[in-house]
C-alpha cells in the first residue's frame, strides 16, 4: 500500500511542482540563457532528485513486500 502511494506521489509532484518550473525553461530561447536560466535549471535538478528518491523508495517498497509474502 505504502510502495502504490509513493508512486502515485509521482504525478501530482511533477504536475505541481516541476512543470512550474518546466514551462519557464521549456520557452526560454537558446540566446536567453543567464542566470534566470541557470537558476531554474538548478531548481529542475532538485526536484527532479526529490522525484526519483519517491520513485525509489517505491520500488523498494514493492521488493520488501514481494519478498515479505514469501
Amino acid at each position: 500500500m505504502a510502495g502504490s502511494l509513493l508512486l502515485l506521489a509521482n504525478w501530482p509532484f511533477t504536475m505541481l511542482v516541476i512543470m512550474p518550473v518546466n514551462k519557464p525553461l521549456m520557452a526560454m530561447m537558446p540566446q536567453e540563457a543567464g542566470a534566470k536560466s541557470r537558476g531554474l535549471l538548478h531548481r529542475w535538478g532538485t526536484l527532479h532528485g526529490v522525484r526519483s528518491v519517491l520513485g525509489s523508495a517505491a520500488s523498494l517498497l514493492f521488493a520488501w513486500g514481494s519478498l515479505a509474502t514469501r
